[in-house]
């Protein structure tokens, strides 16, 4: 009884608080300038009694204008030292001491090291009104999409933790893991189910667990994650079926002590589910998510940037659903909300965060505000959250598609010039160059010159492009490639994880002639009008499709 209820319960509930916070968000939106101007004042205020706050005089701070003229541009490399010392403990740095840190958002840095983003109280409520009204849009858009499970997956919260015990995860994890237990009965998985460690073992359980279910909306940020899922259950079909048959979990999950506790309660015998699926495995010889859910209303996974070439696969895997993009999210922030289906990008979350915007290849320029910006011009996007980060750039670039109200709708076009993220992966140039150069001190060779670059297919992978030498032997291309992973490996975390799920193939040698570089380089200056002496070889090329402006050859090809 309390199932069939809960749907129009939540319904209520939602539209009961969502109404209100839709107000709230339509009236800010059409007074973006001043919104802005208010949201500014309270992350200044809130911190003007800390070192940084000190610092940088924010008592007398009263404009955009004059906070651009007072605090510097940073990136993380500028906060690593104070946010280090947040780490270790120390209080009053960027925010106050009476403001708890939940946790650490940890992601990939541009050097080996992880970034670490304070997750404070007021951040945390930040990303979650965000949240909530993404939800309260999605479900004026598809009244159906919450007449069944939510299959939300996300990385785990606590995946490990600082000297004194803070937590280091996934502040979307955190979101999701904290959700009200009203809407927690909504959703398919267990938040053990996300703390799994094998990524193999991972989407087994996820599969296993929600195939007893009827799912109407699917939630995975990125969207090679569901094609993972997709390419999975063909993998494991037949042990899928009769571990549903069965009422069993035949993956190591199940023995992880409690988490194999916390799931266990979610298996069951559907023993008509099973026969069912098992006829429509024997008609076609595969099973894919579109068979086990059909009831599905919509797919949220991202749909812009580098991202795109998946969409196509999570929609033969998953089916010709609407998708809602879950916004512009990273660790440091949340910065757009998506209010319509499809590709065209989010509303800025002004309400949340300050934002400034640099004009993309406009060296030199100001920083503009929300309200300053043009229809079809890219930008770099800064922020000013209450994470104590003040003034970020975060170096993704977005486009402005529209406004809806007074505020920017703005779409993900890539990160940081120097940045290359297939899968979310975020690989940049240091770390690139970093892996190169150990792999030539263990393997005993020399190449002034070389270019890493982005390959399609299913996975998606990386190219190593070295020009034909004859000091290099038949064998370094294949150590080359093994060590130059491992590197990468070690160097990025995101990286890892994605290798190790599947979601990233393995990099691979190809060899282009000689002269190569030389010529791409006469090329570039003669499209950018540049000087010679100002050229720097890029050895880390993100753009999809770089590697055709070369031959590309096998190694040791006669």
């Amino acid at each position: 009884m309390h199932k069939t209820l809960l749907t129009p319960v939540l319904y209520g509930w939602a539209r009961l608080h969502g109404a209100r916070e839709k107000r709230s968000f339509e009236r800010s939106t059409a007074r973006c300038a001043d919104t802005q101007r208010a949201v500014l004042k309270e992350k200044l205020r809130y911190a003007e009694g800390t070192e940084y706050g000190r610092r940088h005089l924010f008592s007398k701070i009263s404009s955009p204008g004059e906070y651009r003229k007072a605090v510097p541009i940073v990136d993380y490399a500028a906060l690593a030292p104070h946010v280090e010392r947040i780490v270790n403990g120390e209080e009053n740095i960027l925010f106050p001491a009476r403001e708890k840190v939940l946790m650490f958002a940890m992601t990939s840095g541009t050097t080996a090291a992880p970034k670490y983003v304070p997750v404070t109280q007021g951040y945390y409520r930040e990303l979650s009104r965000g949240n909530f009204i993404w939800g309260v849009h999605l479900m004026e858009s598809h009244r159906d999409v919450l007449r069944h499970k939510i299959l939300h997956i996300v990385s785990p919260s606590r995946e490990c933790t600082t000297a004194r015990g803070v937590a280091c995860g996934a502040a979307t994890g955190l979101v999701a893991e904290s959700q009200r237990m009203i809407a927690r009965l909504k959703y398919a998985l267990p938040p053990s189910a996300y703390r799994i460690a094998d990524y193999d073992t991972k989407y087994y359980t996820i599969l296993r667990i929600a195939m007893e279910q009827k799912i109407s909306l699917v939630i995975a940020a990125n969207p090679s994650t569901l094609v993972a899922l997709g390419c999975s259950l063909e993998k494991n079909a037949s042990r899928l079926i009769k571990d549903l048959h069965d009422g069993t979990l035949s993956v190591d999950a199940a023995r992880e002590g409690c988490r194999g506790r916390a799931i266990r309660p979610f298996l069951h015998r559907r023993r008509a589910a099973a026969a069912r699926l098992e006829r429509a495995f024997s008609r076609t010889g595969r099973l894919i998510p579109k068979d086990i859910w059909p009831e599905l209303e919509v797919i949220a996974c991202w749909t812009g940037g580098t991202l795109t070439p998946y969409l196509d696969l999570v929609k033969a895997y998953w089916g010709d659903k609407p998708l809602r993009d879950p916004g512009l999210i990273a660790s440091e922030g949340r910065m757009t909300i998506p209010i319509e289906d499809g590709e065209g990008g989010g509303v800025l979350d002004v309400m949340s965060h300050f934002y400034e915007f640099l004009p993309y290849e406009e060296n030199g320029a100001d920083t503009l505000l929300a309200h300053e910006l043009e229809v079809g011009k890219n930008y770099y996007i800064l922020l000013t959250t209450s994470s104590g980060f003040f003034r970020y750039n975060i170096s993704d670039v977005v486009q402005v598609t529209g406004y809806h109200g007074d505020s920017p709708v703005l779409k993900f076009l890539h990160k940081g010039s120097r940045i290359s993220s297939l899968t979310g992966e975020k690989i940049s140039e240091h770390q690139v160059v970093e892996a190169f150069r150990a792999c030539e001190r263990a393997l005993g060779f020399s190449v002034p010159q070389f270019n890493v670059c982005p390959r399609g297919g299913v996975p998606p992978s990386y190219y190593l492009l070295l020009e034909e030498k004859r000091e290099l032997c038949n064998e370094l291309p294949g150590l080359l490639s093994a060590r130059f992973d491992d590197e990468l490996k070690r160097l990025n975390m995101e990286y890892k994880s994605k290798r190790d799920s599947g979601r990233l193939g393995a990099p691979s040698v190809k060899l282009v002639a000689g002269g190569s570089f030389d010529r791409e380089k006469i090329e570039h200056i003669k499209r950018s009008g540049g000087r010679m002496e100002q050229y720097k070889h890029a050895y880390l090329s993100p753009l999809l499709g770089y590697c055709a402006r070369f031959q590309l050859m096998e190694p040791g090809h006669p």
